[in-house]
C-alpha cells in the first residue's frame, strides 16, 4: 500500500509540473509533500528489492560456475548433458542461500522476503506441526526422566545435564521433518545457520538444535582424521582399534575420550543420525554424515576381521614368515597395534629360541 501510494504521487507530479492549471498544481503540491514523508521507505524497498535481486544474480552465477559454462568444449558438453537431463534447476544449497540472505534484519521485512516465508511455511505446515509436536513430547519425556532421577528440591548438575539431554532429544525429533521438508521444496534447510533456522520456521530452539547437528558431524570427522592421519593422542588412539569403533558406532563413548555428559550426549545423537535412512541428496549435511559414518563403519568390519586373523595366527603360526607378513598387514591397517605387534615379537622370540 506504501508502495502504491509513493507510486501514484511520483505519477501526479510527473503528470502535472507542466500543467497550465492552479487546481492542477495543488494536487502536485500535495503529492510533492506526501513524497517527502514517503521517499525514506521507497528508498528501504529498493534496497531490500536490490538485495533480492543480487541474491538471485548470486545464485545464477554459481550455478553457472557449477556446471562449468565457459569456452571449454569437454565441459560445456557435461553442462548441455546435465540440461538435458533437467539438472540445471538451482541446488538446494544456493536456494538456501538466497534464503539466508532474504531472512536477513536489513531485508526480513521486504515484501519478497515475507511472502517467500509465508508461500513455504503454508507448503509445509503440516510438517511444521508434525516437526514441533514430536519435540514437545520428546521434550515430556526428558522432563519426567529429570524429576524422577533428582533426589533433592533443586538439583543444579542434574538439571544442566537434563537441559543437555532436551536439545539432544529434540535434535532427534526434528531431524526426519527437517530433512523430509528439505526434499520437498528443494532447499537444504542444514546449510543454514541456527540463527536463520530460527526465524525460517519462527522456532528459538532452532539454533541449539543446528549446534548438535554441526557437533555430531564434526565429531565423526574428527574420528575420521584420527583413523587416517594414525594420530598418537590419546583420544585417536582411543577410535583406532574396533573396539572403540565399536563403542563409537553403537552411541557410546570409547574410552580414552572424556566421560562426560555432553561427550556421552554428543556420541549418542551422532550414532542416532548415522543410522538414519538417507535423504534423496537436499541436505549436504546429512550426505556427508552418512558418508563418514559408512566409511568409519566398513573400517571396523576391516579392523575386525583383521583382528581375528591376527588372533588365529598369533596362536596357530609355527614359523616366522607367517608372522612377519600378519605384522607387516597389521602395520599397514591403521589400527593402534602397538601392543598387537609386541605379543608377536614375544612369540617371533619364542620359536626363534625353539630352533
Amino acid at each position: 500500500q506504501e508502495l502504491e501510494a509513493a507510486m501514484c504521487c511520483l505519477l501526479t507530479v510527473a503528470a502535472g509540473m507542466t500543467s497550465a492549471l492552479t487546481d492542477v498544481h495543488d494536487r502536485v503540491q500535495f503529492a510533492i509533500d506526501a513524497l517527502a514523508e514517503q521517499l525514506p521507505v521507497l528508498k528501504k524497498i529498493s534496497k531490500q528489492r536490490q538485495i533480492v535481486v543480487a541474491a538471485l544474480s548470486a545464485m545464477r552465477t554459481a550455478e553457472k560456475e557449477e556446471r562449468g559454462e565457459g569456452g571449454d568444449m569437454r565441459v560445456e558438453g557435461e553442462r548441455v548433458a546435465a540440461s538435458q537431463s533437467g539438472n540445471s534447476e538451482p541446488s538446494p544449497q544456493s536456494r538456501a542461500s538466497v534464503l539466508s540472505r532474504l531472512v536477513q534484519s536489513d531485508c526480513v521485512d521486504s515484501l519478497s522476503s515475507v511472502r517467500i516465508l509465508r508461500k513455504m511455511r503454508e507448503s509445509v505446515r503440516e510438517s511444521i506441526e508434525k516437526m514441533k509436536d514430536d519435540m514437545r513430547k520428546a521434550e515430556e519425556v526428558v522432563q519426567k526422566e529429570y524429576q524422577h532421577e533428582r533426589k533433592q528440591e533443586f538439583d543444579t548438575k542434574l538439571y544442566l545435564v537434563g537441559l543437555g539431554r532436551q536439545s539432544a532429544e529434540k535434535s532427534k525429533a526434528a531431524l526426519p521433518h527437517l530433512l523430509f521438508m528439505s526434499n520437498h521444496l528443494g532447499v537444504d534447510f542444514l546449510h543454514l545457520s541456527g540463527s536463520v533456522l530460527s526465524v525460517v520456521f519462527d522456532m528459538n530452539e532452532m539454533s541449539s538444535l543446528k549446534s548438535e547437528y554441526d557437533s555430531a558431524l564434526e565429531m565423526l570427522r574428527r574420528c575420521k582424521s584420527y583413523i587416517e592421519m594414525r594420530e598418537k593422542g590419546e583420544e585417536a588412539r582411543a577410535v583406532r582399534c574396533p573396539s572403540g569403533l565399536a563403542s563409537l558406532l553403537s552411541g557410546r563413548i570409547p574410552t580414552g575420550f572424556e566421560d562426560s555428559p555432553s561427550n556421552e550426549t554428543l556420541f549418542d545423537i551422532a550414532s542416532h543420525f548415522g543410522r538414519l535412512s538417507s535423504s534423496n541428496g537436499c541436505s549436504e549435511w546429512h550426505e556427508s554424515l552418512v558418508k563418514t559414518w559408512s566409511w568409519l563403519e566398513c573400517k571396523y568390519s576391516e579392523w575386525s576381521e583383521l583382528e581375528s586373523r591376527s588372533d588365529h595366527t598369533l596362536a596357530d603360526a609355527d614359523g616366522l614368515d607367517e608372522l612377519g607378513k600378519m605384522m607387516n598387514e597389521l602395520k599397514m591397517s591403521g589400527m593402534d597395534v602397538s601392543k598387537r605387534l609386541a605379543q608377536f615379537l614375544e612369540r617371533m622370540s619364542e620359536l626363534t629360541l625353539a630352533e
